[in-house]
Order: structure tokens, then C-alpha cells, then sequence
């Protein structure tokens, strides 16, 4: 049995070596070549008349190189104070709120906390820090050309923390792909 030549022991392993660079190399340029979407700042205002009430609003930017189309599929919102706790109604999602993001650009998300007769003063409270305010938004959205896209996702919880100097909108938790 003859054995293979030095030369086409070489010629492989430069081989390998050629197809596993291309690899790698496809994998940098496919994860830098697509849409980055996600909440960058949740920015706020108390109104105290004509009726008590907090305006926020989650700051959305697409970061990526790559327009992407992004879905809110859910966005809650809770007020929490002693044992108990109270959803906001939620927002439209899905379908109802497609957005195509272009890269740097930013889309504005908004909710309102209003004092309600069940609940009055609940502005009042949040404000003070006597109650939590916790905001949940989940994404996904799409990237890529007419033939192929891809898809990813994004989730993330927003608390209102009063006590913090100045007050503002604390994360609590972000992850996204």
C-alpha cells in the first residue's frame, strides 16, 4: 500500500484550514450584517393636572446594520403595592403593531398611569415609592432579504424606582438574541 505524499497530506490540512476560516469568517459577517432591536432608554413625565398621572415611554432602537421588522408580541404593565398588584390594560401587539426599524433609528413606545376611582392616588404612590411600577415588554423581529430571514427575539422588565436620585426607570432585566 502506498502511502500519501507530503505534498497532498499539506494540500488537505490547507484545505481544512481554508474551509474552516470561510466558516468562521461567514459567522463574523453574518452576526455583525443584521438588525440589533431593543429598548436603549424609557424616558418619563408626572402630570398632575387635569388628573394625577405618569407618562413613560420605552425608547425602541434598532443598533444593527440592517433594517428589521419588529412585532410587539406583549407589553404589561403592574402596579404592585403591599400584597397587592394591579395590571395595566395592555397595548395593541402583535400584528396590530408591526414597525419596520431602520438602522439608528428609534421608535417610541408609550403608556399612562392614570389614577383610577378603584385606586386612587396610585401616582401618588408610585411617585413617593410607596408603590412599584414594573413594565414588561416582548419582541421579536425579523432580518434579512426576501428569500431568507431570519428571526429573533427580545424581552425585557422595567421597575420605577423613586428613591434613586434623580428617580427613573431602573432595568431589571434584558435578553434578546
Amino acid at each position: 500500500m502506498r502511502r500519501p505524499s507530503t505534498s497532498t497530506t499539506l494540500s488537505v490540512v490547507a484545505s481544512a484550514v481554508a474551509v474552516t476560516s470561510l466558516f468562521f469568517s461567514m459567522n463574523t459577517y453574518w452576526a455583525v450584517q443584521r438588525p440589533y432591536i431593543g429598548v436603549v432608554d424609557v424616558e418619563y413625565a408626572f402630570i398632575d393636572s387635569p388628573k394625577p398621572a405618569l407618562h413613560w415611554s420605552l425608547i425602541v432602537k434598532n443598533v444593527g446594520a440592517l433594517p428589521g421588522q419588529a412585532i410587539i408580541d406583549a407589553h404589561a404593565a403592574a402596579v404592585a403595592m403591599g400584597t397587592s398588584t394591579r395590571p395595566l390594560p395592555e397595548l395593541l401587539r402583535g400584528g396590530d403593531s408591526k414597525v419596520l426599524i431602520m438602522p439608528g433609528q428609534t421608535v417610541t413606545v408609550t403608556r399612562t398611569l392614570f389614577d383610577e376611582n378603584a385606586w386612587p392616588d396610585v401616582v401618588k404612590h408610585v411617585r413617593s415609592g410607596q408603590a412599584v411600577l414594573t413594565d414588561t415588554i416582548r419582541m421579536s423581529y425579523q432580518g434579512g432579504g426576501v428569500i431568507w430571514k431570519s428571526s429573533f427575539d427580545y424581552t425585557a422588565v422595567f421597575r420605577f424606582n423613586a428613591t434613586s436620585t434623580p428617580p427613573r426607570f431602573l432595568t431589571v432585566s434584558a435578553e434578546g438574541d
